[in-house]
């Protein structure tokens, strides 16, 4: 009867510490998780804080943009705007890494949305450089 005993110890404690193992690992897990969304959170009040400057410099742009401009201008601030939207072309891709498109759908949304303003202006603009140059060399060629 005691070896049966003993044994019935010994199989108890290779199921308490099984379970004292998962529960550590659990506590682990669950730290981890914690971070991650901690982290999500962070990014998250970041965009929130980002999109609307997006939409300050589109409006300063626009405004630039009421009065004519000269090409070296215009050049310049195309150059910004190509380097803009390649920025934020990659922000977007890189929401498709991982479980981050699910957790951050409104953004790529708003910056889709953006990306399309800034797209436009920035043909807006090279409308205007071809313009500008097809002018001048009409006016060189008179």
């Amino acid at each position: 009867m005691n070896l049966v005993i003993e044994d019935n110890f010994i199989e108890l404690q290779k199921k308490a510490t099984h379970v004292l193992v998962e529960q550590k690992l659990i506590l682990f897990e669950h730290g981890q998780v914690d971070t991650f969304l901690d982290k999500i959170n962070e990014i998250r009040a970041t965009h929130t804080k980002l999109i609307p400057y997006y939409k300050t410099v589109i409006e300063m742009v626009v405004s630039f943009l009421e009065k004519s401009q000269p090409i070296e201008e215009l050049v310049s601030v195309s150059e910004s705007i190509n380097n803009l939207v390649f920025t934020t072309t990659r922000l977007i891709q890189s929401f498709a890494e991982g479980k981050l498109k699910d957790c951050f759908v409104n953004e790529i949304k708003e910056y889709n949305v953006l990306l399309n303003d800034i797209n436009e202006i920035l043909i807006d603009i090279q409308n205007r450089m071809t313009c500008d140059s097809e002018m001048t060399d009409l006016l060189n060629s008179l």
